[in-house]
């Protein structure tokens, strides 16, 4: 998904839930006591991740992908929607065969 399309979603989900809620809108991210993991790598996720995780409002602090939950021998519940996330990830670049000028 396009960065752009991917921040124009969160931007409407953050409008639909202050919408949906009125008055008594509180960030969900604000207000949850577990912070978003893995459920199999046991990583903690990071930066706008958490905020999209605790907004999905699933109950549960604990995600995976399909087939990170197949490989636990788990069953993903008909019904159940996904949720994109942003991959974040560091890369470097061997700048020795450039030329500057």
């Amino acid at each position: 998904m396009r960065n752009d399309k991917f921040r124009t979603e969160i931007t409407e989900k953050v409008i639909e839930l202050m919408k949906s809620h009125g008055a008594d809108w509180v960030k969900p991210w604000a207000s949850q006591a577990e912070w978003p993991t893995n459920s199999v790598t046991k990583a903690k996720y990071h930066g706008i991740n958490v905020m999209l995780l605790m907004m999905a409002e699933q109950g549960s602090s604990e995600w995976a992908s399909y087939k990170q939950w197949a490989s636990k021998g788990a069953q993903v519940k008909k019904g159940r929607v996904k949720c994109f996330l942003q991959l974040f990830s560091t890369f470097f670049h061997d700048v020795t065969n450039f030329i500057f000028v």
